[in-house]
């Protein structure tokens, strides 16, 4: 999952680099990480101690 995160975060810096921040491409890979971003989040408050 971290790896995800990492992989959406550069292709959403490329695409705010060659088109910029308003482009619907790159608002789209924001959403798509923020997607992302929220179910790593909801795994973490989930997961259980291990001890």
């Amino acid at each position: 999952m971290k790896c995800r995160i990492e992989v959406e975060r550069q292709l959403l810096n490329e695409l705010a680099t060659n088109y910029g921040i308003n482009d619907s491409r790159t608002i789209m890979k924001s959403q798509e990480l923020d997607l992302v971003l929220n179910q790593y989040n909801e795994l973490i408050k989930n997961k259980k101690p291990t001890a």
